[in-house]
């Protein structure tokens, strides 16, 4: 396993094991290992736009990991200090990204699907959608 830091301490990059032979590929996603919480919900995002873009947020509470398990997207991401744009492709590239940190997902290939897990269940009061109100609550962590 191969982990790149970035954004300080909020969003890991990890290269998954290839565990597969003659029979074909197999990745694996161990939570004990490769994440640093447990898993509690699980979405696809598949059949996006080229153009169009997702996520658009950050969350207070709510931490997450992106793998595309098909195709490929950018994902940027920004914690109030620092922009930083990566790359998914392929089902052996994950990104882990930790609470308060807002999150684009854009640029899909066609046959992307976007693999995310969740340490907490959906609640719409978790989410920062505003850019100018994360900016207000980024500047609001930094003081305490």
């Amino acid at each position: 396993m191969d982990i790149e830091s970035g954004l300080s301490r909020l969003v890991h990059r990890v290269r998954l094991e290839d565990h597969g032979d003659l029979k074909g590929s197999l990745a694996a996603i161990d939570a004990k290992s490769e994440f640093p919480f447990p898993i509690e919900r699980v979405l696809f995002e598949f059949g996006t736009q080229p153009e169009v873009t997702r996520g658009n947020h950050a969350n207070l509470q709510s931490r997450f990991g992106f793998v595309c398990v098909a195709g490929h997207c950018t994902i940027d991401l920004d914690d109030g200090r620092t922009r930083e744009s990566m790359l998914l492709a392929g089902p052996l590239d994950l990104v882990v990204v930790d609470k308060m940190v807002w999150t684009v997902m854009r640029d899909f290939s066609e046959d992307c699907v976007l693999l995310i897990l969740s340490d907490r269940s959906y609640d719409p009061a978790d989410s920062i959608r505003d850019y100018d109100d994360f900016l207000a609550w980024s500047r609001f962590g930094e003081e305490e």
